[in-house]
């Protein structure tokens, strides 16, 4: 990764321009100074050793402020991690909170969890943490099992997850292009203040393929970019990507942190009220149907009921088979 000198301008603006906090949703598990690759008599890392100083010292500013919460994703016991030095600079797992989501059996991500058990302790989700850091407040587990987060009851239904409740479209979460911040920093540091003062900013990635979620949001999509304000590199983003079923994860972390400032996660029904729904739309459903104009008779019964004293439709039937074996209708009785 060579963008890490960026990045970590960008990080010290950012948190200057008065961000509430700043979140990773992105892992850096390895640092180009510990590349192998060869280059001369030693290595391409050794060759650039301190490249990631001003990364690294840009982390361990915005963590010593409190104002910084990394990445990392559980998967079994082989976790990725950030990188060793950027574990150190943010002081290990201080700063450090787990990405994971919940998938449910169709695979669709509809829940983000609460808490992690990490290295045998409970540790709040990313996205919690996000929200208790900025709110001022700690997750409290309640004596009927139910969580708070600054007098906020999260509603619940599978067990320690908060149900998403994401907004349509694709511009419900700001997204800035990072290339364009960095070009900032140097033509106007108050565009950080005006775009950042008092928020959560989560650095993320917008990818083609990978960190890609299906989601509840599926069938309200938009394409994504970096559609704010710009500051340095021109007019908006344009938008030429197509909608898709999947967004961004960084969009999933985005909506829980904001469901849980705005106190608004959604409440799920139990199995006797999604029943009770179901049979209430398929009734009405029903009710519609035969309230309905009726369906005309087809050619043929009229002309087998009425028998001789309607010739004329016995003289249109070779017409309209001729016709309808050209253009079969899709609902249509047989001519």
């Amino acid at each position: 990764m060579t963008w890490t000198r960026e990045i970590g301008r960008v990080l010290t603006a950012v948190v200057a321009g008065g961000a509430v906090v700043v979140g990773f949703d992105v892992v850096f598990p390895t640092s180009i100074e510990q590349s192998e690759i060869p280059f001369g008599d030693e290595t391409l890392g050794e060759k650039v050793r301190g490249f990631d100083r001003d990364f690294l010292r840009a982390l361990a500013l915005a963590a010593r402020a409190n104002k910084l919460v990394l990445g990392e994703i559980q998967h079994g016991d082989q976790p990725i991690l950030p990188a060793p030095g950027q574990r150190i600079a943010v002081g290990q797992q201080q700063n450090i909170r787990p990405l994971n989501v919940y998938n449910d059996p169709d695979d669709v991500v509809r829940r983000v969890p609460l808490t992690f058990v990490v290295d045998g302790g409970t540790v709040p989700s990313i996205s919690v943490e996000l929200a208790s850091r900025a709110k001022g407040a700690a997750l409290q587990s309640e004596p009927d099992g139910t969580m708070t987060l600054g007098g906020y009851r999260i509603p619940t239904l599978a067990a320690n997850t908060t149900t998403l409740n994401f907004d349509g479209g694709a511009d419900d979460i700001p997204t800035f292009s990072l290339a364009d911040l960095r070009a900032c920093i140097d033509k106007d540091p108050e565009f950080f203040h005006r775009q950042f003062d008092g928020k959560v900013v989560i650095v993320g990635t917008l990818l083609d393929v990978e960190d890609r979620k299906v989601t509840s949001k599926r069938y309200a999509t938009a394409p994504e970019g970096a559609f704010a304000e710009r500051c340095a590199l021109g007019g908006a983003s344009i938008r030429t990507n197509a909608p898709r079923d999947s967004i961004s994860g960084v969009y999933v972390q985005a909506t829980a942190v904001n469901n849980l400032m705005r106190g608004d996660a959604l409440r799920e029904f139990g199995r006797l009220g999604t029943g009770l729904l179901a049979l209430t739309i398929s009734g009405l459903a029903a009710a519609a149907a035969h309230s309905g104009p009726q369906p005309r008779r087809s050619p043929t019964w009229a002309w087998v009921s009425r028998g001789p004293r309607d010739r004329r439709l016995h003289s249109e039937a070779p017409w309209r088979s001729r016709l309808w074996s050209r253009w079969p209708p899709a609902l249509s009785p047989s001519p």
